[in-house]
């Protein structure tokens, strides 16, 4: 029965204005009607059926008004006695008759629908099989598509179903469940739609948990829900899982739950979209959507997450817009978890551990709970690296204040522990295992962060046991703000002293276009060709930067490129390569040139162009290192300034 209860707001105006001019007298609170059209019947065609409507209203009089809202194609079944609450009519024709029920009473009004199934005479169901599902399945099941209207369902749940068997859904199937009805899967089930003919699975009134959902309890590895509409479950738990509610639920406690997800929508559950238990496994996982649950759009165990695709849909009015996860992420291999297109997040609900190898992709967001923390370990690593333009969010799910999260602690060893281009935010409410400090990120085992942001911290921004857990210019590297206790830990750390010589270091465009490594194929010297055959030094997609290389071995590599005419029907290029060995004393550099390879371009006159060698030689050029604060991004970077023998100066640049 679906109950329809309306208020006339018309009469809440009313009493308004007439308490405005009449202060002594009392608004009332407006009626409701409340109607109901009785009980599912099923009857034998040609045999009467009894009508018994029920109406709750408050003084004056009440109209009723019986119609059919459908009725099989062909019937002339009328009604007698549609205008009082106790109807009937004669099914001349077998199949599916709803009729509904509408009483009124002055600008009141409601209504409620019953469903009528008339079988054959024989006593068989119209289609061959049972319209009302009372009984648990224990053969192999298929539902059919019997009715092409989409409002009348081919099948109704009576209640808790048991599918002990294999049970087929065809394309355009629509299921009922009446209230705290549910199917649980113990067998199998496909139910494979169509894009534009899905298999709906709903309760029998669009009211949110209305009914139970769907439950699989089922290992097998053909269960499929492709092209498929869950909505308005998630009212009631099932005893096997007790505590969780959702449209659709992965629960066993002894074996793994499997399940194929595709192309399908959870919509207005009453709590979760879907819930992943513990021992859950998706076969497969794509282009799904979640939308006006009233809990997380989905549960998702951590060993799970990387079953989770980029193209579904976990943002769109849910009491959370995204994925609640937690709990320990063991695998034997790495795994690699998504950005949503949608920007749909992960929610931290518990401590996370992360004891194998995990790659978070650009355009990730985490939200942390209250009092969580993310504790890499073991053999495991944490890979994080954004771009500039999609950075990766950590922060806190409540931003109340400094202490929110506990932050991320880094207790594991691996060289592949790196957050670059990442926003750590709202952590240091409490401390960490061995650690009595709070920080955004603690560090007893090993970590590379660069060109990330670390900011509103409940003590330090970083803090490192040791000097060498992480990179040395970890201060400088990245941006720091609202950190109380400091910025990092050690405090050398904080104020590191200025990069030897040795490294890369490169020219100003390189630097400002993120180009921190050197063009390998800026001149092939067995081959003679200049920039990997490009026509430009400054392809549209260059291999690397230009600047100077200084090796632990002594040998330098310079790579040289100036623009000679900045006029845009005239490109005009030089470039230099120059390789040999080096020393240094103090602020001076001795370039000891073995080979050198110049070309001139100039397009609009092509007599003009060079290219060859240059007789080498040395260059003594003093040189200082110093620290620059980039005036937009906050980011420290080094400065190393060549002084040529007239005083001039150049420079290169490395953070």
């Amino acid at each position: 029965m679906k109950r329809i209860q309306l208020l006339n707001y018309l009469q809440i105006i009313i009493l308004v204005f007439l308490a405005s001019c009449k202060e002594d007298v009392e608004p009332s609170i407006p009626e409701t009607l409340i109607v109901k059209a009785g009980e599912d019947q099923e009857v034998i065609v040609h045999t009467e059926v009894l009508l018994n409507g029920e109406a709750e209203g408050k003084g004056g009089n009440l109209h009723y008004l019986w119609t059919f809202k459908t009725k099989p194609e062909g019937s002339e079944a009328t009604l007698l006695n549609y205008a009082n609450l106790a109807a009937n009519f004669i099914p001349d024709l077998p199949g599916i008759y709803v009729l509904n029920l509408r009483v009124t009473k002055e600008l009141l009004e409601a209504e409620d629908e019953v469903t009528i199934l008339v079988k054959l005479d024989d006593g068989s169901s119209p289609g061959g099989s049972e319209f009302f599902i009372k009984e648990d399945i224990n053969e192999d099941t298929t539902w059919e598509d019997r009715f092409e209207d989409p409002a009348i369902p081919d099948y109704v749940v009576t209640k808790e179903i048991a599918v002990n068997a294999r049970l087929t859904v065809r394309p355009g199937v629509v299921v009922h469940f009446e209230e705290a009805a549910g199917l649980k899967v113990n067998g199998v089930i496909d139910a494979k739609g169509e894009s534009q003919n899905r298999v709906v699975f709903t309760g029998k009134e669009a009211v949110r948990g209305y009914w139970k959902g769907i439950l699989i309890n089922s290992n097998s590895n053909e269960n499929n829900l492709e092209n498929v509409l869950i909505s308005f479950g998630g009212g009631t738990e099932f005893s096997e899982f007790p505590g969780v509610k959702a449209n659709l639920i992965m629960a066993n406690s002894t074996q793994p739950t499997r399940l194929r997800l595709l192309n399908s929508s959870m919509q207005s559950s009453k709590s979760y979209g879907i819930y992943l238990g513990p021992n859950s496994k998706f076969n497969q996982f794509e282009n799904n959507s979640f939308s006006y649950n009233e809990g997380a759009a989905a549960h998702v165990p951590a060993h799970q997450v990387h079953m989770l695709n980029f193209h579904s849909s976990f943002k769109d009015n849910n009491g959370y817009d995204g994925v609640e996860i937690g709990g320990v992420l063991n695998l034997p291999n790495p795994v690699t978890w998504p950005g949503f297109n949608d920007k749909g997040k992960y929610l931290v609900a518990e401590d996370f551990l992360v004891q194998s190898g995990l790659v978070i992709m650009p355009g990730a967001g985490f939200e942390v709970k209250a009092n969580k923390m993310i504790e890499i370990s073991g053999a495991g690593y944490l890979k994080a690296i954004g771009s500039e333009a999609s950075k990766i969010d950590f922060t806190a799910l409540i931003k109340s204040g400094n202490q929110n999260w506990k932050g991320i602690h880094f207790k594991s060893q691996s060289i592949e522990n790196v957050l670059n281009n990442v926003n750590i935010s709202y952590a240091g409410s409490g401390t960490f295992d061995g650690i009595d400090q709070k920080t955004n990120i603690a560090v007893s085992g090993r970590l590379i962060v660069k060109m990330s942001n670390i900011s509103y911290s409940g003590g330090y921004g970083v803090y490192a046991t040791n000097v060498e857990n992480v990179n040395s210019d970890i201060a400088s590297s990245n941006i720091f703000a609202s950190t109380p206790a400091g910025v990092v830990f050690p405090e050398v750390l904080a104020n590191p002293s200025p990069p030897s010589l040795s490294g890369i270091w490169v020219d100003q465009w390189s630097f400002n276009q993120k180009l921190y490594h050197l063009d390998e194929n800026f001149y092939n010297r067995e081959t003679g060709q200049w920039f990997g055959g490009a026509e430009y030094p400054w392809a549209p997609k260059p291999n690397g930067g230009f600047g100077i290389s200084f090796s632990e071995n002594g040998k330098f590599s310079w790579m040289i490129v100036d623009r000679t005419l900045y006029d845009p029907f005239c490109p005009s290029y030089s470039a230099e390569f120059i390789t040999g060995t080096y020393g240094f004393d103090t602020n001076t550099v001795h370039l000891n040139q073995e080979y050198w390879r110049s070309k001139f371009y100039l397009s609009c006159d092509q007599d003009s162009n060079y290219d060859g060698t240059i007789e080498t030689g040395v260059i003594d050029l003093r040189y200082e290192i110093q620290k620059i604060i980039h005036p937009v991004s906050g980011i420290a970077y080094w400065e190393l300034k060549f002084i040529n023998p007239d005083n001039s100066t150049f420079s290169y640049f490395k953070l």
